[in-house]
């Protein structure tokens, strides 16, 4: 298998308390979600995916009369303390996963609920989908709580082997303050806070001259707003005023042969060159480094 995933008909908790099919799930929806305190949150959908696989796991969590989450065993659950683990990992004896429940307020919580049993299932072919949503990158897949992680299919994240929507800006000198950029290498995203300034609009975060894992190294120190501070979801990069390249394992689409493939040194000069995202597309990363140097 090449991710985890769930079967069609598993229903993810929205944030306005309603459930729906995660095949039905659109991209901008917003999600009920937690972070690692066990806070309840909500996050927008940035991506779907979809492929299919010959094997998945039914998974019973809380009591038998529940109805069982189908899921690929690689897919991360939460299993408390801030710590996820990947469901073909999780002991049903010892481990214990969690739910979303309300309180005796109405207040929605974390609740501790046992795993009752699991059962392996061999298909022909089940179309399975996953989605990557914003931070804390965390949704409620029949209830129980979960990472919107890849599994083994990377990140999302534009395709910088695509240079067609690679474009050269001039600066402009009534920009606003999330569009500030400084050398080196630049992460871009929308703001997705509605008390900030730059609330709906795509803001610059400076990473600088330095060599950056893609995968590894962003967080919310490293790609937050820089209006208001709270994270922000890269989707795009650029470079200005410095040499710069990436390399990286690139899977152009679930179900594809993942690449290893890299580009060699290129001078970005007194201007913003920046990648297109609509013009570039969108890829799977399953490692990206991007660099940067003094020129």
């Amino acid at each position: 298998m090449t991710g985890g995933c769930f079967l069609p008909h598993t229903l993810v908790l929205m944030a306005d308390g309603t459930s729906r099919s995660i095949d039905a799930i659109r991209v901008g929806d917003e999600l009920l979600a937690f972070t690692n305190t066990d806070k309840i949150v909500s996050s927008m959908v940035r991506q779907k995916f979809v492929h299919t696989v010959t094997e998945y796991v039914e998974l019973f969590v809380g009591d038998e009369l529940t109805t069982p989450v189908c899921v690929t065993h690689d897919h991360p659950f939460y299993v408390g303390k801030g710590q996820f683990a990947l469901l073909k990992y999780i002991n049903d004896k010892k481990d214990t996963l969690f739910t979303c429940e309300l309180n005796g307020d109405g207040k929605s919580i974390l609740t501790k609920k046992p795993i009752i049993g699991r059962k392996n299932v061999t298909v022909s072919s089940a179309c399975v989908y996953n989605l990557s949503a914003d931070y804390p990158n965390t949704f409620f897949a029949n209830g129980i709580a979960v990472h919107n992680k890849l599994g083994d299919l990377g990140a999302a994240f534009v395709d910088v082997s695509n240079t067609s929507g690679l474009k050269r800006i001039q600066w402009s000198h009534t920009a606003p303050s999330w569009r500030i950029a400084k050398p080196g290498i630049c992460l871009e995203g929308k703001c997705n806070n509605t008390n900030c300034i730059a609330v709906g609009q795509q803001v610059i975060m400076n990473i600088g001259l330095v060599s950056f894992d893609y995968l590894g190294d962003v967080n919310e120190t490293t790609a937050r707003c820089p209006c208001c501070s709270r994270y922000v979801e890269p989707i795009t990069c650029a470079f200005n005023r410095c040499m710069w390249r990436w390399s990286g394992i690139k899977q152009p689409a679930p179900g594809e042969p993942p690449r290893q493939i890299s580009a060699d040194w290129k001078q970005a000069d007194n201007a913003y060159h920046c990648f297109d995202e609509q013009i570039s597309g969108t890829v799977i990363w399953r490692k990206l480094i991007l660099e940067a140097k003094a020129h």
